[in-house]
């Protein structure tokens, strides 16, 4: 930014986006390990329009925290070792918009979770990321959307 004051914020966020990129077979390849400010579509779009020729995709897999990671802040807890954190799985998120797909609309918080999950919500701090957990916030101790339109810029800003 060349902006002259020096007050200036940055709506960039502070979390980097950790990437390798290797070349194998005369093919470029960039690898998303960790995600942050800077998107996979960011990545591949830029590399585009340096007319460069590389496969973008991102690492999904899941690991325990004592399990070594090849960049930093991949685990769940980097931040707060201390604090109990889940994920819920993709998976349950597309079996959740499947349930409300088939119910009515006015049930469709009662429906999405178990008894369990919503004892669980009541201790729980939702973060989410495009409204995939909205039926969480009636259940949940807080709840915020990073972005509800799944937006990158927006979330990794906050």
């Amino acid at each position: 930014n060349n902006n002259s004051n020096n007050n200036a914020c940055c709506d960039v966020g502070v979390e980097s986006t950790v990437a390798k990129v290797t070349w194998e077979d005369n093919v470029g390849k960039v690898i998303v390990l960790r995600h942050g400010a800077v998107s996979e579509q960011d990545i591949r779009q830029c590399l585009e329009e340096a007319a460069m020729k590389f496969e973008v995709t991102s690492m999904v897999r899941s690991t325990l925290d004592h399990v070594p990671n090849v960049a930093p802040g991949q685990t769940i807890r980097h931040y707060s070792p201390d604090v109990l954190s889940y994920m819920i799985s993709s998976s349950r998120t597309h079996m959740m918009d499947a349930n409300n797909n088939n119910n009515d609309s006015s049930n469709n918080n009662a429906s999405s979770w178990s008894e369990q999950e919503m004892e669980w919500l009541q201790q729980a701090v939702v973060i989410d990321f495009g409204g995939r957990l909205k039926t969480a916030e009636p259940h949940a101790l807080a709840y915020r959307d990073l972005s509800s339109l799944g937006n990158s810029d927006e979330a990794a800003a906050r």
